[in-house]
């Protein structure tokens, strides 16, 4: 189901990209409209014209997290996923278009990320659920964080957070196989009533 909507997101992303190239591409004959609107004193036409190019370019247009595809893609799913749950959601992913892993261990590392972190916010009072994904990279490495809202006390086991379901916690292996594939590191931590997953790759 991840892949499927990862796969449709990017494709929603390519299509939005397409969108905005033949919008760049008409733009001297909206301008060349306009102009000739305004040179004949009709002011309110140009201005009609105006608002409905306005509403087309703001039907046509997807949110953009990030440069990256994948991320951008993972981030637009569960941005909504945390806007039906009443999730305060804030993500800012300065992120190259390529990074030297494959897209589908990316799209798997951040798509169970931010799925344990709403489904930790779902636990917390409504008012109170809050997430937030920041990336950053250089020439060396990509450093990634992501805090959410949390209710209770986490139990650690060997530096991991020990899952309360049966058989739960395959999301964090699948991530942990993924940073030590890449020479990474891994590293959760609990602050007061926020959970911290940190992730370090170098390049």
């Amino acid at each position: 189901m991840q892949k499927e909507l990862l796969e449709g997101e990017i494709l929603s992303y390519q299509e939005s990209l397409e969108v905005a190239r033949q919008n760049r591409h008409d733009l001297r004959h909206h301008n060349a409209l306009i102009l000739d609107y305004l040179e004949s004193g009709n002011v309110t036409e140009a201005i009609e014209y105006l608002h409905a190019n306005a509403s087309a370019l703001a039907e046509s247009k997807l949110t953009q997290f990030s440069l990256n595809p994948v991320a951008n893609a993972v981030l637009r799913i569960y941005a909504r996923q945390a806007q039906a749950e009443g999730i305060t959601f804030c993500a800012l992913a300065d992120l190259p278009e390529q990074l030297p892993m494959t897209n589908p261990e990316f799209g798997a590392l951040l798509s169970n990320l931010l799925e344990n972190a709403v489904e930790a916010c779902r636990k917390v009072e409504s008012a109170k659920r809050q997430l937030t994904f920041r990336t950053q990279t250089d020439e060396a490495s990509l450093r990634l964080e992501v805090r959410n809202s949390m209710c209770g006390t986490v139990s650690f086991e060997n530096g991991f957070p020990k899952s309360t379901k049966c058989g739960g916690g395959t999301g964090t292996r699948s991530m942990a196989n993924i940073v030590q594939k890449y020479g990474g590191m891994l590293r959760f931590k609990q602050e007061g009533d926020m959970f911290l997953t940190q992730i370090v790759l170098p390049f």
